[in-house]
């Protein structure tokens, strides 16, 4: 009537009622919740398991590393500093937190990594101090002959973290981890180490405990970049 066009058969069937828009609605929204429920309840239980894996691993590492020092202040600095830093670590980790520059996740990764590695090396040396045991090597004879125990505390941090940083880096890239700069990687790796050595040289001077960590931050920069050129080259290669 009036010049419209009579209805076609099926024109309205392609719309949607309004009961039907309303339960579309209803549907999205109770989904939405019920995703965003499983996601806080799944960070939650990866906040938890990083709490519960910090704190067990702080007890571990204070134990493997404090050898026969009985410094109690040490040991409780030691264990506190372990704690929230593995915590942190773990966090990271699990949630594979990142910024648009750097891969936090991975590079608390990597940190666990050689620690972990630092503390099987730790388990298997034949002194509970494993600079005494270095001093007894022709290597560490030899640094010691040559620059006392301050040159030999400096060379043993950057051998040591030279080979935990190369070792956790190509642990690492194996397993498909994406790194980029190596010194956000090379700092998480030193924070962690640096409460080892400070339980290690506990019974030494404050100069062989600074120099060593020196060694240690110099060490773990260069062994994480002769890994990444190393997984890179072999990327390459392949």
């Amino acid at each position: 009537m009036d010049g419209e066009p009579p209805a076609q058969p099926g024109e309205h069937e392609g719309r949607a009622s309004p009961e039907a828009l309303r339960e579309g609605i209803r549907a999205g929204i109770v989904g939405a919740l019920n995703e965003e429920e499983r996601r806080t309840s799944t960070l939650v239980r990866r906040l938890a398991a990083a709490g519960a894996a910090g704190i067990a691993a702080s007890v571990a590492l204070t134990l493997v590393f404090a050898g026969k020092t009985d410094h109690a202040m040490h040991l409780a600095i030691c264990g506190a500093v372990w704690a929230g830093l593995l915590v942190e670590c773990f966090a990271f980790a699990l949630l594979r937190v990142r910024t648009p520059r750097i891969p936090l996740g991975q590079a608390a990764v990597l940190g666990l990594v050689g620690l972990g590695l630092a503390s099987i090396v730790a388990v298997l040396c034949p002194d509970p101090h494993t600079w005494h045991w270095w001093n007894s090597t022709t290597l560490g004879a030899a640094t010691c002959s040559m620059g006392g125990d301050l040159g030999s505390a400096l060379c043993f941090g950057l051998c040591s973290a030279l080979f935990l940083g190369f070792g956790a880096t190509l642990v690492v890239t194996w397993r498909g981890g994406r790194l980029g700069r190596p010194g956000p990687s090379a700092m998480v790796l030193t924070l962690l180490l640096t409460p080892a050595v400070i339980l290690q040289a506990s019974d030494s001077s404050v100069a062989v405990m600074a120099l060593w960590g020196a060694g240690t931050a110099v060490g773990a920069h260069l062994g994480v970049g002769g890994g990444l050129a190393l997984a890179s080259a072999l990327r390459r290669a392949t």
